[in-house]
């Protein structure tokens, strides 16, 4: 995958510091182009019970100065700590939900992991698990660490919880479609050392503990509405 250009939303938080130093990074690797975005939430407030009509409150030019200066100011600093990586600014006057309507992938930067830490991939049934794959594979053959491929089967609860059939095991039949997905991937990416781990538990909570020791967790979208999926980095 080649990536052209990495958007960070930047608001001077520390959290937002934190994603705009992965993205840096990310873009020192790649060669990438860092936009540094902030998108207004407007307005603000209104008096939703007001009998009188108010106009929305949009930013004056006073606030729109000081979002212009918080972004150079970034600017400056990653030409300090980045000098090779090309970047820009964008300020827009509305609010998206990026990750239920990006159309490339997400990364939420959360903590600081190691450099040498795994990469964590979630793969199911859905056509999303190839395109998560093939990103995370692309990432761990960059950083040049390991991957780990995680197939989470959610336990049977209730009332179906005893019946004779539950195993609270993998079959193989169960488990071969996601060893066929990952065998495939190891024959294009043979120096990347991948591991697949089937297990039950729910996904949610499979992914959750995997990615205390990642040092980026990556899962797919199933297309559902503005429930979609993103990449998230420790």
């Amino acid at each position: 995958m080649t990536i052209h250009r990495i958007i960070v939303g930047y608001d001077r938080s520390a959290d937002s510091k934190a994603a705009a130093t992965w993205a840096l990074d990310e873009a020192a690797r790649t060669g990438a182009l860092v936009e540094f975005f902030y998108a207004y939430e407007w307005p603000v407030w209104a008096p939703a019970a007001s009998m009188v009509p108010a106009p929305a409150v949009w930013p004056d030019g006073e606030t729109d100065r000081a979002i212009k200066t918080a972004l150079n100011d970034a600017v400056t600093a990653a030409k300090q700590t980045h000098p090779a990586v090309r970047t820009e600014i964008t300020i827009v006057t509305n609010s998206v939900a990026v990750t239920a309507h990006g159309h490339c992938p997400v990364v939420v930067v959360r903590g600081d992991a190691a450099a040498t830490a795994p990469i964590v991939v979630g793969v199911d049934d859905s056509p999303s698990a190839q395109s998560a794959f093939g990103f995370a594979v692309e990432q761990a053959a960059a950083r040049n660490v390991p991957l780990r491929a995680i197939r989470a089967w959610a336990p049977v609860t209730g009332l179906w919880e005893e019946i004779p059939m539950v195993t609270r095991t993998v079959t193989p039949d169960e488990r071969r479609p996601f060893d066929e997905l990952v065998a495939g991937w190891r024959d294009k990416f043979p120096e990347v050392e991948i591991s697949a781990e089937a297990v039950i538990e729910h996904p949610a909570a499979a992914l959750a503990l995997a990615s205390t020791t990642a040092q980026l967790l990556v899962v797919g979208t199933r297309g559902r509405g503005s429930f979609r999926g993103i990449c998230s980095a420790r």
